[in-house]
């Protein structure tokens, strides 16, 4: 008798999940891009677009200033990657050689 243990997806079950995956995405791709169409749809009936475009340049540049107020600020911060810094307070592991006299 097989033991029931291995409960491993078959690749039909994989395939048919992987599918099921794309599906809904492409779903959801259309559905913002009805959502997107309807509110711009909406903001020209209203005849507020250039209002709206306003609002939304000042918007952006709010965030981009909060952005970089956070990014100005040290704490936190690391190395951005430099390979030339160097860490003193981590120990190798391998023990340092003893002077000889």
């Amino acid at each position: 008798m097989k033991n029931k243990a291995n409960n491993k997806p078959t690749m039909k079950e994989v395939s048919n999940a992987i599918g099921n995956l794309i599906q809904e995405s492409y779903r959801m791709s259309d559905f913002l891009r009805r959502l997107d169409s309807t509110l711009a749809a909406y903001i020209e009936y209203n005849g507020d677009a250039p209002k709206f475009k306003e609002w939304l340049q000042n918007e952006i540049k709010k965030e981009e200033e909060r952005n970089n107020e956070s990014n100005s600020k040290d704490s936190g911060k690391s190395n951005g990657g430099d390979t030339k810094t160097k860490v003193t307070s981590i120990k190798s592991g391998k023990k340092e050689p003893t002077p000889t006299t």
